[in-house]
């Protein structure tokens, strides 16, 4: 019966390994259980490396899984997937160790995978800086956009099937991390067959509907790498690694639910990478179809391209910054200068984004402060003058989209609570006061308003002179 004892050798395919002892409790081999089997770690005759032993239950081995280990052999060159460079044993090729081990029918040897997973980081509580988090979270993003463009998709996504195995020391904002994927046997990819059993239950990855309306296939992981994606990239904040609910960031049962986590983790995301990077997160959060959260490749560019967060400034520069945004965001446009020269809420200098022109970033910033004032017609006025502006850069225009339809929304919402009131006269006045004074909008509705009272007392002045 596997496995024998620890430190016990066996040959496969004429190699020598020897079962590695596991290092809490001697004498006992390493080995790790999982969802599908047991994986236990081999040690070479030569000690110049590891591999990993996955012995299947029964309700998990498949004899199929030999036709696709070319495919696995081509996706073993992606970043992040060494364990598809596997070998499945069978009957034609392992008889004699099968007779001995009957249970190692279609298990799989390949390498072993050494390090955390993000369960560990999880429940420890692990803290790590922003590079950090940008670091593992840009692997990641890499190794998933490489498989969605060979067509593939891990499936079964979760923070125990992330291994963190080179995890920067430095505080480079470019030095590269390393991350790998296991438990690959779900994967989906052309030729592959639907597993008889997909991962079941609701974890803190799934969205809502799960089970019900996602099919296995190429966008199966969009919505769980996307949550995954946006916790390891906040994990630097003390408060979220606090709020942390255990093997997942967020309660299974709050998923895709306006709740005080995603909140958290909104607002930490725009506060260290830019409000794209928590647009893409909203964007997952909120999506019905997994089509509409965002691609990976999308991820792996912005993650790309987003600058290291500026360090505090001193109390003098901060406000001398603070004077050329407010100068430079009065400059687009004076139908709406900002009250005292100063927003009613602090702006977010966007510093870490890449703008073609101080012009348009002074633009973004007088649409977001007048967001923030409440100034909802307005706002939605800069947007809209942003779009052409912005027709070029497709991930940017999709985010001044989805702000746009967020206040076009807050719009909506006031014009049905404003419909509630006694007085038409007052609400119409009030929305007025909404509107920047001397802008072509409150001269059209004063026009039309003067118009109408006069074509009123025309028209009682002609039915009086027609009856008396």
């Amino acid at each position: 019966m596997f496995p024998p004892e620890a430190g016990s050798q066996f040959c496969i395919r004429e190699q020598i390994y020897t079962i590695a002892e596991h290092p809490l409790f001697p004498g006992t081999p390493y080995g790790q259980e999982g969802r599908q089997g047991t994986v236990y770690k081999l040690l070479h005759s030569d000690n110049s490396r590891a591999a990993a032993l996955k012995i299947y239950r029964p309700l998990f081995r498949n004899p199929a899984a030999i036709n696709t280990l070319s495919q696995f052999h081509e996706l073993s060159q992606v970043e992040g997937l060494s364990v598809c460079a596997r070998e499945i044993l069978n009957p034609q090729q392992d008889m004699e160790l099968l007779q001995e081990y009957p249970e190692l029918l279609y298990s799989s040897i390949m390498p072993w995978i050494e390090g955390l997973t993000w369960t560990d980081v999880l429940l420890g509580r692990t803290g790590l800086s922003v590079e950090q988090c940008r670091s593992l979270a840009l692997a990641l993003a890499n190794t998933l956009a490489e498989m969605e463009q060979k067509g593939a998709a891990h499936i079964d996504l979760s923070s125990s099937n992330l291994m963190l195995c080179d995890i920067p020391e430095t505080t480079s904002w470019d030095e590269p991390a390393k991350v790998e994927l296991i438990d690959v046997e779900d994967m989906f990819m052309e030729g592959f067959l639907e597993p008889d059993y997909l991962p079941e239950g609701l974890n803190g990855y799934m969205p809502v509907h799960h089970h019900e309306e996602y099919p296995w296939g190429l966008h199966y992981n969009r919505f769980s790498g996307g949550v995954l994606l946006a916790e390891i990239l906040a994990w630097s904040s003390a408060e979220v690694r606090g709020m942390s609910w255990g093997e997942s960031f967020f309660d299974p049962q709050e998923m895709q639910k306006e709740c005080e986590r995603f909140s958290l983790l909104l607002r930490v995301l725009e506060e260290n990478y830019g409000v794209v990077v928590s647009g893409m997160f909203a964007r997952v959060w909120n999506a019905e179809q997994l089509n509409l959260c965002p691609s990976f490749g999308e991820w792996a560019i912005e993650l790309s391209s987003v600058k290291r967060k500026r360090e505090p400034e001193t109390p003098n520069s901060q406000s001398q910054e603070t004077d050329i945004v407010n100068k430079a965001i009065q400059g687009i446009g004076q139908e709406e200068p900002l009250e005292d020269g100063v927003p009613n809420e602090p702006v977010n200098p966007l510093a870490m984004r890449d703008f073609p022109s101080k012009e348009m970033e002074a633009a973004l910033l007088k649409a977001r402060s007048l967001e923030g004032q409440n100034k909802l017609p307005s706002a939605l006025w800069e947007y809209g003058k942003l779009v052409e502006q912005y027709a070029d850069n497709p991930s940017i225009l999709r985010e001044i989209e989805i702000a746009m339809a967020e206040v076009q929304q807050a719009i909506d919402n006031s014009y049905v609570s404003d419909s509630t009131s006694t007085s038409p006269i007052k609400s119409l006045l009030k929305s007025e006061e909404e509107i920047p004074n001397g802008s072509i909008y409150r001269n059209v509705w004063l026009i039309t308003l003067i118009v109408s009272v006069m074509l009123i007392v025309l028209a009682l002045a002609f039915y009086i002179f027609n009856h008396f």
